[in-house]
């Protein structure tokens, strides 16, 4: 199944669709889906500590049941949409930041194993400069992985850009070796 496909404006840090020849650019893979659940805002949990000093829990609209009985108890995590990557602006860069973000990319990103989409999620967050993040996203199913590197800011409210542009995806097996063309050159997607 085709996904229109996103792409990152590196100047204001936010998606939009793709064109070819004036047409909506389509993604057969997963970036589109990876983006999306990546940077869309999740509804932040009753105890998460909102950025300053906010009431907003933010979250997609489409979240909340249709079933005017179930709104009160409120959509489940397991059904969310997006990540709680949000609630890292403005934090300190300490390791503890590293791992929350993380535990929400992996979070987000948990509904393609439970539908059976890949096997495991994992995600490793560094830091790549004052106030930017660096999330490496690896998606593995049936042996072979597929990686997407996105780089973020701490502080978009603060005028910094939030650039979270896809970096380079890697293909290669879960041992770790390369996946490769006949010509023996990695396979590498842009």
């Amino acid at each position: 199944m085709l996904d229109v496909a996103l792409v990152w404006d590196n100047e204001t840090g936010s998606a939009d669709f793709a064109l070819v020849n004036g047409d909506l650019a389509t993604d057969p893979g997963l970036q589109t889906a990876v983006i999306l659940s990546l940077f869309a805002d999740r509804l932040a949990a009753p105890g998460d500590v909102l950025p300053n000093n906010s009431s907003d829990r933010r979250g997609f609209w489409g979240d909340l049941p249709v079933d005017p009985a179930a709104q009160a108890s409120g959509p489940s995590a397991a059904d969310l949409t997006g990540s709680r990557l949000w609630l890292l602006d403005r934090a300190v860069q300490t390791e503890e930041t590293l791992r929350l973000a993380e535990t929400y990319a992996e979070e987000a990103l948990a509904w393609m194993v439970s539908d059976g989409v890949v096997g495991r999620v994992t995600a490793q967050a560094s830091f790549v400069g004052a106030g930017a993040v660096q999330l490496v996203v690896t998606l593995t199913q049936a042996g072979a992985s597929a990686q997407y590197a996105f780089a973020f800011s701490l502080a978009p409210d603060l005028g910094a850009p939030a650039t979270a542009s896809a970096v380079t995806l890697y293909l290669g097996t879960e041992s770790g070796a390369s996946l490769t063309t006949e010509a023996g050159a990695a396979l590498v997607l842009d």
